[in-house]
């Protein structure tokens, strides 16, 4: 085990799995403060979280640390978002007011154009990973599917993502890029009493 990870696993003690796949594990954890975050192990490596580390923002969680094995895995400590999943809303049919949904909408627009100007895409945006807080505050969650853009690249070389949020190039239809956010989600329609099915197209500022 590489001595960056070995510091990464002795900032925390893991309490209890919250999830676990082929993937990778998910844990509740407490750093040494006993506060509670999250640590992660994933069965990959290379991945935009390292990059998002260095970049703060309030849509996403912080990323405390991230250190790659030699066995092939990346282990990740990252804030704990406190919150309602809004797939809870979808369960309940509490729908969103259309002006909340516009809000959701502007938090989340602000804080992808930051990540897609550091070429990073989520491809995972879903419901269940937009997380509702007091004040009107919406976070986004789990960037296991995070990718870094290249110019090199013609086609996703990992398919991750949610069947039915995704965009069809993280399928092996092209190289997801900025100019097609993943928030071709039915989650803001669903959330409303609308039957529409919004997309949303952005497109990289002209050099």
């Amino acid at each position: 085990m590489k001595p960056a990870v070995e510091y990464l696993l002795a900032q925390c003690q893991k309490l209890h799995c919250l999830k676990q796949s082929p993937r990778g594990e998910v844990w509740m954890a407490l750093d040494q403060a006993e506060r509670p975050v999250i640590y992660k192990c994933l069965h990959r490596t290379g991945l935009a979280l390292t990059h998002l580390k260095d970049i703060h923002h309030p849509l996403w969680p912080r990323i405390y640390a991230v250190a790659e094995d030699e066995d092939g895995t990346t282990h990740v400590l990252e804030e704990y978002v406190q919150g309602e999943p809004m797939s809870r809303r979808i369960e309940t049919q509490q729908w969103l007011k259309e002006d909340e949904a516009k809000d959701i909408l502007i938090q989340l627009a602000s804080g992808l154009s930051i990540l897609h100007a550091h070429h990073i895409l989520h491809r995972d945006i879903k419901p269940g990973n937009l997380i509702e807080q007091p004040g009107g505050i919406t976070r986004l969650i789990d960037f296991d599917a995070a990718r870094e853009m290249g110019e090199d690249k013609e086609a996703d070389t990992v398919y991750l993502g949610t069947k039915g949020y995704a965009p069809p190039e993280q399928y092996g239809y092209g190289q997801t890029d900025a100019r097609i956010l993943s928030l071709n989600i039915k989650g803001i329609d669903d959330f409303t009493t609308y039957s529409v099915r919004m997309s949303f197209e952005f497109y990289p500022q002209p050099q």
